[in-house]
């Protein structure tokens, strides 16, 4: 036997099924060497051939996945070198998968090499980690996003602040769950804030106080005694306002000049300050060389003692005043008024009042206190 040959072909069986067989021959030759027949014997492959095409097809499949993850894992590295944003993802086990320098860098730790692979509570102390856990934690588990803004503080003590944004994201290739972090640096933003606040606080407190002595001005002044009127009407507590003018300043003015006279209501507001020293009084310029103070819950006693300190404090500057009609110094008069404020008053009452007794201080010669009377 010698001529052996095979061969596939597609065929339909009786029951209309399509079979693959791979038939083999040979021919059949006698003793003496001649060809007496041909065997052929044919073998049902179908399910060999299906079986080969499946592996073939598994193997582009894979072939296509290998590229394609080689493609997204090159297209996410170039996303996470370039971009300036802190990037993460970690897994379902809270190992991270991935991140970028800015995102080590914003945790305190010095290569990316020392935390992928790990998990973060492994590389960060412990007090940062519970923070940042508890919103890795809803986003993980509850499969929602979060975003708002964290502040974080540096090894070197200065914070940062980011606009954090988590997000659930699953692995295309394993199937699981983990979370995508992006968290953008808006510190500059947030400091810009804080510079303007407290520009605008300090124009606030600016637009308080009188720009020569550096004490409330008149403005303030006012605010402030409507305030205390109305919460010592409420208290019924005594009020106490003590208004006062350097005596002869006019005079001082002209004798040695507007400079010398800024000069003198400067020391004068400092001298008032250190009298009247609470945290809740006020001294305030009322107006040239017109002072005003408000004591609160201060009664006429108190006030007195307040301005027998003032008489002292002004003698003591002993600024020269050639000019004067009562010293060869500065000195000041004194108007006190003291109330009890009702509702039925106005806060502006009383300083006519104070301003009453202040003219009586000055009709009375000058460089002495004048104390309001309700019998007067």
């Amino acid at each position: 036997m010698k001529g052996r040959t095979s061969q596939r072909c597609w065929t339909v069986t009786p029951d209309g099924r399509s079979c693959l067989l791979e038939t083999y021959q040979r021919v059949l030759m006698s003793p003496q060497g001649e060809n007496i027949g041909l065997l052929g014997i044919s073998h049902d492959v179908t399910d060999w051939y299906n079986m080969q095409r499946q592996l073939r097809e598994e193997m582009e499949k894979r072939r296509d996945t290998e590229v394609a993850l080689a493609q997204r894992d090159t297209i996410l590295q170039n996303i996470l070198e370039s971009s300036p944003d802190s990037i993460g993802i970690f897994n379902e086990n809270m190992v991270y998968q991935a991140c970028n320098q800015p995102f080590v860098e914003a945790l305190g730790i010095a290569e990316v090499s020392d935390l992928v692979g790990k998990r973060l509570q492994d590389v960060i102390p412990e007090h940062i980690y519970a923070r940042l856990s508890d919103t890795d934690s809803q986003v993980l588990h509850q499969g929602k996003s979060l975003r708002y803004i964290d502040r974080i503080e540096r090894s070197d003590g200065e914070f940062i602040w980011f606009d954090v944004v988590k997000s659930p994201f699953r692995d295309p290739a394993s199937g699981t769950n983990g979370v995508l972090i992006m968290a953008r640096d808006v510190s500059e933003r947030y400091l810009a804030a804080e510079q303007l606040e407290a520009a605008n606080q300090e124009l606030e407190r600016l637009s308080f106080l009188d720009s020569l002595t550096h004490v409330a001005n008149r403005r303030r002044f006012d605010e402030q005694l409507h305030t205390l009127w109305h919460l010592h009407v409420r208290e019924g507590k005594p009020l106490s306002i003590i208004l006062c003018d350097v005596d002869y300043f006019k005079d001082y003015n002209d004798a040695y000049g507007h400079l010398m006279g800024d000069e003198t209501l400067k020391q004068i507001a400092i001298a008032f300050t250190q009298v009247a020293n609470r945290h809740s009084d006020c001294v305030a310029r009322y107006g040239g060389e017109e002072f005003g103070i408000l004591l609160p819950n201060t009664p006429q006693s108190g006030a007195i003692l307040v301005a027998e300190r003032i008489h002292e404090k002004v003698r003591g500057l002993a600024i020269p005043h050639d000019h004067s009609k009562v010293a060869d110094r500065i000195t000041v008069s004194l108007g006190i008024v003291t109330l009890i404020p009702r509702p039925e008053d106005v806060p502006e009452q009383m300083v006519e009042l104070a301003d009453r007794a202040l003219y009586q201080a000055k009709a009375n010669g000058r460089n002495q206190t004048s104390i309001y009377q309700p019998n007067h």
